[in-house]
């Protein structure tokens, strides 16, 4: 990674909240999936919208979901999370717990994810030995002083999601087109994963492609409407809480490079023998010095 990327405030990691994982959902269902059906205008893609929103801010916003009278425009697409859950039995590769580093810093920071050399710092001493040693500004290998930089973040907090994605249609043809790229999810298995702001989510489809009934037009004057529905259930998590999060996503450590433990003769300031002023280690007052 560059040195000016990983220095910086702006390291790459991005807050893993609900926002996240709604929007990893959503942008995979309608850019990734990108679901299309066969309509009198030919084969179109079929709309996504996520329900909660005010009716009025879609009618607004998105005019070509609706017809005139204000009736949405088949076949549609619409997701929504149902449910979450704290399960300490549905984790994922951090199953124990990893307290915070809070006893002598009270940034925190639970799992370290990236190290690197501070060359800014480490170049310092690098110079400074040199000079001493050398008397020249840089000498290759001189001295084994090295500062690390390192990135912690919390412990992920585990969420068992579940998202109601439902296709609604009035054909029976484009609901079968709705549904059919739901079922080949994941190939023989029922999972894959989904990624936004370089987080990976778990994804796992419900076995059950459930027909609502209910939504069939029970009279020849009321539009027939097919509707078929899935269940995802995501394994997400949360990095901190959010807004309310005292301490920093990415909290920044850097190491020692040398330890020091001043010598007798320096603490009592004691005079220099003659034989040994000679020996550069030495001040050029007569004093000890680290």
């Amino acid at each position: 990674m560059p040195q000016d990327k990983f220095v910086s405030r702006d390291f790459p990691i991005m807050p893993s909240n609900l926002e996240n994982i709604d929007s990893a959902v959503y942008e995979w269902l309608n850019e990734v999936l990108n679901v299309h059906s066969t309509t009198n205008k030919g084969f179109k893609k079929v709309p996504v919208i996520w329900p909660t929103a005010e009716r009025a801010f879609q009618m607004k916003h998105k005019k070509e979901l609706r017809d005139d009278t204000g009736t949405l425009i088949l076949p549609l697409l619409s997701v929504q999370r149902t449910n979450i859950e704290k399960s300490l039995d549905w984790k994922g590769t951090y199953f124990g717990n990893i307290p915070p580093q809070t006893g002598f810093d009270p940034r925190g920071g639970s799992i370290m994810v990236a190290t690197q050399i501070k060359q800014d710092k480490t170049a310092n001493y690098q110079n400074a030995d040199a000079k001493f040693r050398e008397d020249q500004d840089t000498f290759p290998k001189i001295s084994d002083k090295v500062v690390h930089q390192t990135v912690s973040i919390p412990m992920p907090r585990y969420l068992d999601m579940k998202y109601k994605i439902v296709g609604r249609s009035n054909y029976q043809a484009q609901s079968n087109e709705l549904m059919e790229p739901f079922m080949a999810l994941g190939g023989g298995v029922k999972y894959f994963t989904l990624k936004r702001n370089g987080h990976l989510y778990e994804v796992f489809v419900d076995s059950v492609y459930a027909p609502n009934d209910d939504a069939v037009g029970a009279s020849e004057e009321e539009p027939r409407v097919f509707e078929m529905s899935v269940t995802l259930r995501v394994l997400g998590y949360l990095l901190g809480a959010g807004s309310n999060e005292e301490r920093p996503v990415a909290t920044y450590r850097e190491s020692a490079a040398t330890f020091k433990i001043m010598r007798e003769h320096t603490m009592t300031q004691d005079e220099i023998n003659a034989y040994f002023q000679k020996d550069s280690i030495f001040g050029l007052d007569g004093k000890y010095r680290e």
